[in-house]
C-alpha cells in the first residue's frame, strides 16, 4: 500500500513537471509576448518550462528581463513574496498598476549599478520618480521575505522590518507583477490579500489547472496494480507478491525519470547544423524581402521638397522591445523632423533593420537597394550579431566607401548593448569601428557611452540588445542631435520639437 502511495505522488508530481509553465499556470501575462515587434525568447519563456524550473520563478531565463503581470485587477490589501538573487540581480515587486501600464514598484538588489529604491514607473518604463529604501545591497544566494501593505501611505516591511513609507495613489483595483534583471531573480511563495475574499496564494510549483488532473494520474497509477493483480488469478500471496513487484518497477521508473525531466526543463534548445542552415537562409529571406518592401514604399526620385535617411542595421534597428509600433526609434526620428521646419522639408525614414542580420548579409542590400533610394544618409547601426571582427570591419567599411561613392553621408553609432550583459565581444567590436572611423574619417557616435549614462532612468532594457520602449526615445533624442550636430540635418527653426 505504502508502495501504491509513492507511486501514485511521484506519478502526479512528473504529470505536474511535465505541464509546469506560465500558459499552462494561466494567472500571469508576460509583457513582453504583448510588444507590437516581437522580442527573441518572449514566446518560449511563456510556454517553455524554463521559466518554472524547480517550481520557482525564474525572471533571468530566457534572455532575462522578464516581466510578469497577474492576469486580473484586485483590490489589493497586501503582497507578500519571498525571492532569492544571484549576483548582479536584482528584483521589482510591482504594484498601483494601472490600465495604461503604469505602475509602482519596490526594488531590492545584489547589483551596485541599482540601488534598493521605491519607483513610480510610466507605460514606457521611465522612472518618474525614484526615492532611496532604507535597506542594504543583498547578500546574492539569500532568501528574502518582503511585505507591502497597500494603503496611504504604502509600507514596505524586508524579512520582518520595516523599510520605507511611500505615498502612491490607490485606485479601487490594481495590477501587480514582478520584474526582473538579466541575472537570475528566483521568485516564490506570491501571497496576494484582497480586501474582500480569500487571499491569493501562489508557489509555482505546479499549474492549478492540472493539480486535478495530477490527482487522477496519481489515483490511476495507485489503482493500476490492484486491477492488474485482480484480473490475475492466483493465490493471495503470489497476488501481493505481484503487486509489490509492479508497484517496485513503477516507482523505480519514476524516481529514475524525474531527475532527467528536471535536467529537460531547466535547458535550452541546441542549435544543430540543419537549425543554424535553416537560419541562414531565413536571414537571406528576409534582407530580400525588406529590400522589396522599402522599393515599394519608398520609390525614386524623391519627391519635391524631400529629403531621406536610411537606418541600416539588424533587429534593434528593425525596433524589436517597442511596446508599439510608433515607440520604434526610427520612427521616432522621423516624427520629430516633421514636427519641426528642418530646411523646409519633408523627411522620410526608411527603416532597413533586419532581425537577426549580420554585416555580409546587409552589404550588397545597401549597394542593390538602399543607396539607390537617393538618400541623404546612411545610419549605419550594427556590432552586436557579427562574430568575425575582420569581417565585419571589411563589410562597414564597404558601407561607408559606397556611400560616399552614392553622394551619401554615413554616419556610424556603435550599437548599444544593455550594461548587465558581458561585453568583451561587442568592446571588441567597438573599438575596431572606432579605428574604422579614424581612418576613414567616418562621424561616429558612441550610443554605448550615451545609454549607459542613462541606464538607470527607467527600464531601458528587454534582453541585453532589445530596446524598451523609453529606452527607444533615449535612443532616438540622441540619434536625432546626432544628425542635427554633423550637418546631416539642418537645425531646426523655431524651436527643437520633441520625440513624442
Amino acid at each position: 500500500m505504502l508502495l501504491g502511495v509513492a507511486v501514485a505522488a511521484l506519478g502526479g508530481r512528473a504529470m505536474g513537471l511535465a505541464r509546469n509553465t506560465l500558459q499552462n499556470n494561466g494567472r500571469w501575462r508576460v509583457t513582453k509576448t504583448e510588444a507590437e515587434i516581437s522580442i527573441l525568447g518572449a514566446r518560449s519563456f511563456y510556454s517553455g518550462r524554463q521559466a518554472l524550473a524547480g517550481g520557482t520563478l525564474n525572471l533571468g531565463a530566457w534572455h532575462g528581463f522578464q516581466q510578469v503581470v497577474y492576469r486580473d485587477p484586485l483590490d489589493l490589501a497586501a503582497l507578500e513574496v519571498d525571492f532569492r538573487l544571484t549576483p548582479g540581480a536584482y528584483l521589482t515587486v510591482l504594484f498601483a498598476g494601472d490600465l495604461e501600464g503604469g505602475f509602482a514598484g519596490i526594488r531590492m538588489s545584489a547589483h551596485e549599478g541599482f540601488a534598493p529604491a521605491f519607483l513610480k514607473i510610466s507605460p514606457t518604463g521611465e522612472f518618474q520618480r525614484r526615492e532611496a529604501v532604507d535597506v542594504p545591497f543583498l547578500e546574492p544566494g539569500t532568501l528574502h521575505h518582503l511585505r507591502l501593505e497597500i494603503d496611504r501611505p504604502v509600507r514596505v516591511t524586508l524579512d520582518g522590518k520595516p523599510i520605507g513609507r511611500f505615498e502612491v495613489d490607490l485606485d479601487a483595483l490594481q495590477r501587480v507583477g514582478l520584474r526582473g534583471s538579466r541575472a537570475h531573480a528566483f521568485v516564490d511563495h506570491v501571497k496576494l490579500e484582497r480586501r474582500r475574499g480569500l487571499a491569493i496564494r501562489e508557489t509555482f510549483a505546479q499549474p492549478p489547472s492540472t493539480r486535478r488532473w495530477s490527482l487522477l494520474a496519481g489515483l490511476v497509477l495507485l489503482a493500476l496494480p490492484f486491477a492488474l493483480v485482480a484480473g490475475n488469478r492466483a493465490t493471495p500471496r503470489r497476488a501481493l507478491l505481484l503487486l509489490a513487484t509492479v508497484e517496485l518497477m513503477a516507482l523505480v521508473a519514476l524516481v529514475a525519470a524525474l531527475p532527467v525531466a528536471a535536467r529537460v526543463e531547466t535547458g535550452y534548445p541546441k542549435k544543430s547544423a540543419e537549425l543554424l542552415k535553416l537560419e541562414e537562409q531565413a536571414r537571406r529571406e528576409m534582407v530580400e524581402n525588406a529590400q522589396e518592401r522599402t522599393r515599394k514604399a519608398h520609390p525614386v526620385p524623391l519627391p519635391a521638397a524631400t529629403a531621406r535617411l536610411v537606418f541600416i542595421g539588424s533587429s534593434q534597428t528593425e525596433g524589436v522591445g517597442a511596446k508599439k509600433v510608433d515607440d520604434t526609434w526610427v520612427r521616432r526620428i522621423e516624427r520629430r523632423l516633421n514636427q519641426t521646419d528642418h530646411g523646409g522639408l519633408r523627411w522620410e525614414c526608411v527603416n532597413a533593420g533586419v532581425s537577426s542580420a549580420r554585416s555580409y548579409h546587409l552589404t550588397r542590400a545597401v549597394e542593390r537597394t538602399w543607396l539607390r533610394l537617393e538618400p541623404r544618409a546612411l545610419v549605419i547601426n550594427l556590432s552586436s550579431n557579427d562574430r568575425r571582427v575582420d569581417v565585419f570591419i571589411e563589410r562597414v567599411g564597404r558601407m561607408i566607401t559606397g556611400s560616399r561613392e552614392a553622394g551619401v553621408t554615413p554616419l556610424l553609432l556603435l550599437e548599444p548593448n544593455s550594461p548587465e550583459h558581458y561585453r568583451g565581444s561587442i568592446e571588441e567590436r567597438h573599438a575596431a569601428l572606432r579605428r574604422l572611423s579614424e581612418r576613414l574619417s567616418a562621424p561616429l557616435v558612441d550610443m554605448q557611452s550615451q545609454l549607459d549614462g542613462r541606464y538607470d532612468e527607467g527600464f531601458l532594457w528587454w534582453d541585453h540588445v532589445h530596446l524598451t520602449s523609453f529606452g527607444q526615445r533615449l535612443m532616438a533624442d540622441a540619434v536625432y542631435a546626432a544628425l542635427v550636430d554633423h550637418g546631416i540635418v539642418p537645425a531646426p527653426v523655431g524651436g527643437s520639437g520633441s520625440v513624442s
